[in-house]
């Protein structure tokens, strides 16, 4: 073999290694079969980050109680959504998850779990908390509801409440500073803007991918920020 036959093949090696760490399957599951037959939707965000105006990127169908997705992961892990064409009750919202390079799991259910992959596996060890701390609280303040003058339950209630909502914001303090490069840590971090100080507004921008600073989302925090400063 001489050795621009070597390099050539070399370089293939490479390209082949490289796609194949890029690519992502989703594996979905929605239990029940109740299911089975319906439309599911890969979808992203637009260009300005709206919640509202998400992009379909791929289809399938529910079968089995299960769906799969195939393709190439970005560079840097971004936000993805899984969307039903008729979703169950208590799927109020798209399902949240980050798009990278692996197997994703998503299990489909009241509290959805996410995982296989690293940012997914830390995004839902505090998605999950959070979510079940909401759930908690809820079914806490419905049953002191129907009773009024137990002021042993309120007091209980309230410092439940307290001492939960400090325990979720450090798990995502937590998160945020370890994503706040990708798309995932910095929504985020946007996304819960006001329930941080000054001071760690100011250290996550500066670390926020400066790709991500023309979203009109991001500019207005940081003309906020400026501002202030």
């Amino acid at each position: 073999m001489n050795n621009r036959v070597l390099f050539l093949f070399i370089i293939a090696l490479v390209s082949i290694s490289c796609t194949a760490q890029k690519t992502f399957t989703i594996l979905g599951t929605l239990s029940g079969g109740e299911y089975d037959g319906q439309k599911v939707y890969l979808q992203m965000l637009d260009s300005t980050w709206d919640t509202r105006e998400l992009i379909t990127v791929d289809t399938t169908t529910i079968a089995n109680g299960k769906f799969t997705f195939k393709g190439i992961a970005g560079n840097r892990p971004a936000i993805h959504y899984i969307q039903l064409l008729n979703p169950p009750q208590f799927m109020s919202e798209p399902v949240f998850f980050a798009l990278e390079p692996g197997t994703i799991k998503i299990d489909i259910d009241s509290i959805p779990v996410i995982g296989g992959t690293p940012v997914n596996k830390d995004y839902n060890k505090y998605a999950v908390a959070e979510a079940q701390f909401t759930k908690d609280i809820v079914a806490l303040y419905d049953q002191l509801s129907k009773d009024k003058t137990n002021t042993q339950l309120r007091e209980e209630v309230e410092k439940r409440e307290w001492e939960g909502a400090i325990k979720i914001r450090k798990e995502r303090v937590r998160f945020i500073k370890a994503n706040i490069g990708n798309q995932v840590g910095a929504y985020t971090f946007i996304y819960y803007f006001g329930t941080f100080s000054p001071e760690e507004q100011n250290k996550f921008m500066a670390k926020i991918n400066p790709e991500y600073k023309s979203i009109p989302e991001v500019q207005e925090k940081v003309n906020m920020l400026n501002a202030m400063n």
